[in-house]
């Protein structure tokens, strides 16, 4: 008997229309070649994707959601990114992720850390999220997660939080505009999926995609 080796595949393959909310957001402002690899890139996306910032993205969230008075998570992710750095033989990508996710947690501090208040709370995403529908293609938005506000008059508000990593904000024109449409989609998926949870807040969405300039 002939056995062949399994081979693990580089890429999946989406049948229907489907990109991210991140590569929606740089197709409207990418060059016509870079479109092409955006909707080549969304067609058939990598199996194995290590995200740069996955660790920051994690301590504020849970800094976010642990409310006011809780725990340190940002020391912690920044106390945990140290060790990683300073591991054995740690590759240059891990020691250029680690400095970049530290830089990012001291600029959210600096800059955003006191938007934990009694007036605001901040819930995690729990499963999956569904697709934001527009003309035909499933955007994938996916929300760090939703902020929650109780008006005077008793109502509940709600929104999306929604954080972007970035390095080039104050450099490239592009960047920033990614930003506006990131934000804009972060309050269309809110519109459309969030309404059991309150009225949807167009403060709460627009301004909880943050932008972080490590």
């Amino acid at each position: 008997m002939l056995f062949r080796p399994q081979v693990a595949r580089k890429y999946d393959y989406n049948p229907d229309p489907r990109m991210s909310a991140g590569q929606l957001a740089e197709y409207l402002t990418a060059t016509a070649p870079r479109r092409t690899s955006i909707i080549r890139e969304a067609k058939f996306p990598k199996t194995a994707i290590v995200a740069k910032y996955r660790d920051a993205r994690s301590g504020i969230v849970r800094h976010l959601c642990g409310g006011p008075g809780g725990a340190d998570h940002l020391g912690d992710a920044m106390a945990r990114l140290g060790e990683r750095a300073s591991g054995p033989d740690p590759s240059q990508w891990t020691s250029d992720d680690c400095r970049d996710s530290i830089a990012a947690l001291r600029v959210f501090l600096r800059s955003y850390g006191g938007i934990v208040s009694e007036q605001l709370g901040f819930r995690p995403i729990s499963g999956s999220l569904p697709l934001l529908v527009i003309a035909g293609v499933g955007v994938s938005v996916a929300l760090d997660a939703t902020v929650h506000r109780r008006a005077r008059d008793g109502t509940e508000h709600v929104g999306g939080v929604l954080l972007f990593f970035s390095k080039r904000l104050s450099s490239d024109p592009a960047a920033g505009e990614r930003v506006i449409v990131s934000a804009l989609l972060c309050l269309m998926f809110a519109e459309k999926h969030l309404r059991h949870a309150g009225t949807v807040d167009p403060k709460l969405s627009g301004e909880s995609g943050e932008k972080i300039t490590p």
